[in-house]
């Protein structure tokens, strides 16, 4: 005897009841959208950041080569149990741990453990200090150092000038200026693009252009846009075969009476042309969660495995969904089958008897 059921528990005023609205997003990768290098090992980097429709900006991160004054000594302040270990007075000058080698502390003589008490005559009591006093110079300078160093003959310290020329070494010191952009909510609900306006001097920055340029900032995952291929970065050039030098043509390319809008873009990617289809509101999308039960009991004779036992004990959930790809303009689609997707499984063997009971959940959605 066998009892096999399926049964779908939610009907369609269920259906209703679970439907959810919400808008799509598409958080692309990090975006480097040009860098320049100089002579002197400057350079200068432009990021777009994507937070939200209307929180979008331009990051220029300016990266300079400092030359800072280099002593080459590490130093630490001299408290209570150092100035007990190394028979000093706390709080008066800093002790040397390690010298650099090759470096101007090195060439001077100076080792680890020598109480450094000075600095052209400015005495030091901290570790803080002596960063501080030593960055006040300039590289390539001599300066004069009272260092007591411990008497050979162990009868306390031995203070002694020593002058020496300071080296130099080089440091990257970056500064970030955000530039806000501006975005067009309704080119967004009816293409799924996120257009931003990069103003003209920013622009000829990014693009040596004179005129105020065009970009897609991000991409609804999903879309007809996503799909064609366009991608976070991309300046728009052409739009229905015009030159693009403003927002205003993709504006009027994207009105509700219009069946299409022909884009060419260049962007991080390779150069890319499409066509996407105009629709009333394309951030919509409907989902809702069917759960399933599948119950599957039988009295036999035998206790060999089935193929229905297979399929019982794994069960079955074909899904197919674009996934985002911000290093290629073509979808990543991944088809799969679940393995009991957000269910439960129930098995059942004894003598002359076999229960197999599968419960899941498939989501459906729907964009209209």
């Amino acid at each position: 005897m066998r009892n096999f059921l399926i049964t779908a528990l939610a009907a369609a005023p269920l259906l209703a009841s679970c439907s959810t609205y919400s808008s799509w997003s598409s958080n692309p990768a990090r975006i480097v959208l040009a860098e320049k290098a100089f002579e002197d090992g400057a350079k200068v980097e432009y990021r777009l950041v994507y937070s939200s429709n209307d929180d979008i900006s331009i990051h220029r991160d300016s990266t300079a080569i400092l030359e800072l004054p280099f002593l080459g000594v590490s130093v630490s302040s001299i408290n209570q149990d150092l100035a007990q270990t190394h028979g000093t007075t706390p709080w008066v000058g800093v002790v040397i741990n390690s010298v650099t080698e090759k470096s101007a502390a090195d060439d001077a003589g100076l080792k680890a453990g020598d109480i450094l008490l000075a600095i052209n005559g400015q005495s030091l009591s901290s570790d803080s200090q002596f960063f501080e006093v030593v960055q006040s110079y300039e590289p390539r300078v001599s300066v004069d150092l009272t260092i007591a160093t411990r008497d050979p003959e162990g009868l306390g310290r031995i203070e002694r000038l020593v002058s020496v020329e300071l080296g130099s070494r080089e440091m990257d010191e970056t500064s970030t200026t955000r530039i806000p952009v501006e975005s067009y909510e309704e080119i967004f609900n009816r293409t799924g693009l996120v257009v931003a306006s990069v103003p003209a001097d920013l622009a000829e920055e990014l693009y040596g252009s004179e005129a105020p340029a065009v970009m897609i900032a991000a991409v609804a995952t999903g879309s007809e846009a996503y799909e064609d291929g366009f991608r976070g970065g991309d300046r728009i050039l052409r739009c229905n075969g015009a030159d693009v030098m403003g927002i205003d043509p993709v504006i009027e390319a994207s009105q509700p009476q219009r069946d299409q809008m022909e884009l060419e873009v260049k962007g991080p990617l390779v150069p890319h042309s499409g066509t996407i289809r105009i629709v009333r509101d394309v951030a919509t999308t409907k989902e809702f969660d069917i759960p399933i039960v599948l119950d599957h009991s039988s009295n036999v004779t035998s206790t060999r495995t089935s193929f229905l036992d297979f399929i019982f004990q794994f069960g079955f959930n074909y899904r197919r969904r674009a996934l985002p790809a911000p290093t290629t303009r073509e979808p990543q689609t991944s088809s799969y089958l679940s393995i009991l997707p957000l269910g439960m499984f129930e098995f059942t063997r004894r003598p002359g008897y076999r229960k197999n009971r599968i419960f899941w959940i498939i989501r459906w959605s729907n964009r209209s």
